[in-house]
């Protein structure tokens, strides 16, 4: 991996426009360096690793809060349009490794199956992120997460259930109560959910007694399932 950013960078580097987003990715403001890192990560994701990685550093920064607005934005949008697949993420070792043949192409497609693994990692902490900010104090961050999970679950199957539990079993009313809301528009869309909604409600209100009973109706209705 090292080896092959090494070669886009002496490559691809010399072009004035990537140059230019080299500069900023070094020393810009942080307002400058969400759209840099985004243009790179769409001119090569496997060799724009790093740049995955520092707008995940802007999400999961406990200051600036306002650049993390932007970045949990660009990564959605990353994520969505360029980089997972219509399918679910695989680690390497979930890879058929017995049958890559020793040769360039070989290597090709094992630089490329550890670069999934490493995407695979990367949405995790993003899904991390999201959970984490879906409770922050701040309301604009707190609903941009909210959102941001409903679009992702719309459009991908990667962390599906992880992300259906963050929005189903959110502590405080009234995050929870715009969470149903939005998760209720994503069923009227995609009414083959309802099987994974109803699972995942089950896990979310386990327990004995009226009061567990009673919050398994109330998403029930609120989602129009039952």
């Amino acid at each position: 991996m090292a080896q092959y950013v090494q070669e886009y960078e002496s490559s691809r580097g010399q072009s004035g426009n990537i140059k230019m987003l080299f500069a900023t990715q070094r020393s810009g403001t942080a307002a400058d360096k969400v759209p840099a890192f985004s243009v790179l990560v769409g001119d090569n994701p496997v060799a724009n690793l790093r740049s995955i990685d520092m707008l995940l550093g802007m999400v999961t920064s406990k200051v600036g809060k306002r650049h993390a607005l932007a970045a949990f934005e660009a990564l959605k949008e990353l994520f969505i349009s360029s980089l997972l697949p219509d399918r679910k993420l695989k680690t390497l070792v979930q890879q058929p490794l017995n049958q890559v043949s020793d040769t360039k192409d070989g290597y090709c497609l094992l630089l490329f199956w550890y670069w999934e693994e490493c995407l695979k990692e990367r949405y995790e902490r993003f899904v991390s992120a999201l959970e984490e900010a879906s409770q922050d104090l701040l309301d604009i961050l707190r609903n941009k997460a909210l959102k941001t999970m409903c679009t992702l679950l719309r459009s991908k199957s990667e962390q599906e259930r992880r992300l259906l539990s963050a929005l189903l079993g959110h502590p405080e009313n009234k995050v929870a109560s715009n969470a149903d809301y939005h998760l209720a528009n994503l069923l009227a869309d995609h009414p083959n959910m309802k099987v994974n909604f109803l699972s995942q409600i089950c896990l979310s209100h386990k327990g004995d007694g009226p009061k567990a009973a009673k919050h398994f109706r109330y998403s029930l209705q609120h989602l129009g399932i039952a």
